[in-house]
């Protein structure tokens, strides 16, 4: 049992990313409780399959331990200083693959993520933990005012039936009519309250939320955790006589092991991602318009594959085509391309054009070709904000890149990708953008409701409302006559700031902003091919969703949310165990 699990459990986690991958986005974004519990469950399910693999591999390497007979306490201290002191000089010299990698005593990853996690999930938790009514009134009186001046004081602490789904505009295409509580608009005056109440004004919405970011964080801590090996994590000194001097210099068989694993992932990525582009396109260019066997209702002139909202098909479109992006540039900066592509000076037009033709036969230009696909199915979605951090992205990437790789090769291989986008969507993007004054107003006035949701915040500035709880909040604050459902801001800053205050936002940026500041540090500093690849592609998607989720909420989308994650750990792992 021992000896077959290890293997057995690693096969289990491989497929079962690779399932989450392929299944989040297929099912129209996993925005419906079927799917995105299917996704949780599977998280769940990964990470206590990884947890009793390593109980198991540490009971196997205990049982292996010999006593340590003439090692004195002082020789152990010497040893654990000097290794201590030499891990910053081999962070730099890649000597093994784990030499960037900090380990506790129960074995998991350390990463600068864990604090804000932990502070932000004890934060929501707090939420939902009832209160005494002094201490509610203390933390945030407009809570503790509407416990008291409507039913909601009366029915929450009764309340488990599930509410309405969050996602309104997703149920009106599959033909549901939900509608939200009526709770905070029926005022039954009180005198005062006298039973404990959580921080949430709705705390069941706040519970489906806190699943959701616990899949999220489970799926980030499993793969930096994830050991491909079967052994315990040291590094395994073997000889690979086939490989070639560049993969033998500096690796090792869990170095090996990991890119191998990496690049299975961004391989599965690139082809969930040409999927969603090729149905996407066929879908808007042959008028079909359905999603599987759903008739579209929404977007009918755009792409947007199995996804019910165009603008967060455009979100997943440019996280995969970013990571492409990364993984070409790794392509690129090997000397096998080099030697097909540039390394012999044309001196005529035929020569070039057999230079070109050649490197279309590579990973490199087929690459360039699917990041063709992608990109246009991008620029069909009609995502104008999308678009817009697209371009903006790119120009950062290249503009990192520029040093490492020549701006021949890289101009040799996205001109053409350039010139048939523009070819295939200048037009549907100059009409989108020439009516953006009329669709600013259809789309009920973005700019009113951020108004709107300041005014939210000031009533609950502190700690918010409850996180997943802007839907049942925002409607006392909102100032349009016309009768639509918000039920996102399509800010996903404010939404988070309404939702858990000024703490729970500082303690995301705040986290977020020094997490990216060191891997970016870091990522300047390393000289590996894959890692600066990899890591490029990862600090790319992660850029976009920033930028994008200024005007939209692709964050409350769970495969976009879901991808994050993973490219998120992708990078990690990159970066620290490479």
């Amino acid at each position: 049992m021992h000896t077959s699990y290890p293997k057995i459990a690693n096969k289990i986690i491989e497929w079962g990313i690779i399932f989450l991958i392929v299944f989040t986005p297929l099912a129209f974004a996993s925005v419906h409780p079927w799917a995105y519990t299917v996704m949780e469950l599977t998280i769940c399910f990964l990470v206590i399959i990884w947890i009793l693999k390593l109980i198991i591999i540490n009971l196997k390497k205990t049982s292996k331990i010999p006593a340590r007979i003439g090692r004195s306490r002082s020789t152990n201290q010497l040893i654990n200083k000097s290794s201590t002191k030499n891990l910053k000089s081999s962070i730099l010299n890649n000597k093994s693959p784990y030499s960037t990698t900090l380990v506790n005593r129960f074995g998991f990853v350390k990463t600068p993520l864990i604090i804000p996690i932990v502070l932000f999930v004890g934060l929501v938790l707090f939420q939902l933990a009832p209160l005494p009514p002094g201490v509610l009134k203390f933390l945030s009186p407009n809570t503790y005012q509407l416990y008291k001046t409507t039913s909601l004081g009366l029915c929450s602490a009764k309340h488990t039936s599930p509410g309405p789904d969050l996602y309104s505009a997703e149920h009106t295409l599959l033909g549901s009519n939900p509608s939200i509580p009526q709770s905070l608009n029926s005022s039954i005056p009180q005198s005062s309250i006298q039973s404990w109440h959580p921080l949430s004004v709705y705390p069941y919405a706040t519970k489906t939320e806190l699943y959701k970011i616990l899949a999220y964080i489970g799926i980030f801590f499993l793969i930096i955790n994830y050991n491909p090996s079967t052994r315990s994590r040291q590094p395994v000194t073997r000889r690979y006589p086939r490989l070639s001097p560049a993969c033998r210099q500096g690796r090792d068989g869990q170095g090996l092991r990991i890119k191998i694993f990496i690049t299975r992932l961004i391989i599965i990525l690139i082809v969930v991602g040409c999927f969603e582009s090729i149905y996407g396109l066929l879908e808007c260019l042959s008028g079909h318009q359905h999603i599987f066997f759903r008739k579209k209702i929404l977007g009918l002139d755009f792409a947007s594959g199995t996804y019910i909202n165009r603008n967060h098909f455009a979100g997943y479109m440019a996280i995969v085509i970013c990571m492409s992006f990364g993984y070409l540039t790794y392509i690129l900066s090997k000397s096998s391309v080099s030697n097909v592509s540039l390394r012999v000076r044309a001196t005529g037009w035929r020569q070039r054009l057999s230079q070109i033709i050649n490197l279309i036969g590579t990973r490199a230009g087929l690459l360039s070709f699917l990041i063709l696909i992608m990109s246009s199915a991008l620029i069909l979605s009609g995502s104008r904000a999308g678009i817009c951090s697209f371009i903006i992205v790119i120009i950062l990437m290249s503009t990192m890149i520029s040093k490492r790789i020549s701006i021949k090769k890289i101009t040799l291989i996205l001109l053409p990708v350039c010139l048939m986008v523009v070819w295939i969507g200048l037009n549907p993007v100059i009409k989108r953008f020439s009516e953006t004054p009329k669709a600013m107003k259809a789309e009920g006035e973005r700019i009113i409701v951020w108004k709107d949701t300041y005014n939210l915040i000031k009533d609950f500035p502190t700690l918010g409302t409850g996180l997943g709880t802007y839907e049942y909040a925002f409607p006392k604050y909102k100032t349009i006559r016309r009768q639509v459902l918000y039920n996102h801001t399509h800010n996903d800053y404010l939404e988070l700031m309404s939702d858990t205050g000024i703490t729970g936002f500082f303690i995301v940026i705040a986290g977020a902003a020094y997490y990216l500041f060191m891997v970016i540090r870091l990522w300047f500093q390393r000289r590996n091919r894959f890692v600066r690849g990899i890591a490029i592609g990862c600090l790319g998607g992660i850029t976009y969703i920033i930028l994008h989720s200024l005007t939209d909420f692709n964050l409350q989308i769970p495969a976009n949310a879901l991808h994050l994650s993973i490219i998120t750990g992708i990078m990690h792992k990159t970066i620290t165990q490479l």
